[in-house]
């Protein structure tokens, strides 16, 4: 598993949030909340997003063909903004248990932050 491209060091968090994830220190990925953030942290590395800005998240996934494939969570925004969707998370290439996996995520990180996750098939990699 990877982190999207908006991936962050711990800089730019409330003081809260840094002291837990500095002194978990994990290699492993874990989600975290913190008031109205919510973020997935991978390898001292943080991807988050204001709840409040986004409308819908979405598992989507391309099986392989020419490529590899891959799966990737995608967060859409309210507004269309310079960054438009947020490529929260991902991992290539495709494959089956890979998928059983973000499946799984996807229904814990559906719970955690109280919002179904779209499931989209985007077809084969060409």
């Amino acid at each position: 598993m990877r982190l999207g491209d908006h991936s962050d060091s711990y800089e730019n968090l409330p003081y809260e949030v840094k002291r837990v994830l500095i002194e978990k220190r994990s290699r492993h990925f874990f989600f975290w909340k913190h008031e109205n953030l919510f973020g997935l942290n991978c390898k001292n590395k943080t991807v988050y997003i204001d709840l409040g800005e986004f409308k819908d998240l979405e598992l989507c996934y391309w099986s392989r063909a020419k490529g590899p494939g891959g799966i990737e969570i995608i967060v859409w925004p309210k507004e269309p903004s310079k960054r438009g969707a947020i490529n929260f998370c991902g991992a290539r290439p495709y494959s089956d248990q890979v998928m059983e996996q973000f499946a799984l995520i996807s229904k814990e990180l559906s719970n955690f932050i109280g919002k179904e996750i779209k499931v989209v098939d985007c077809g084969p990699d060409y």
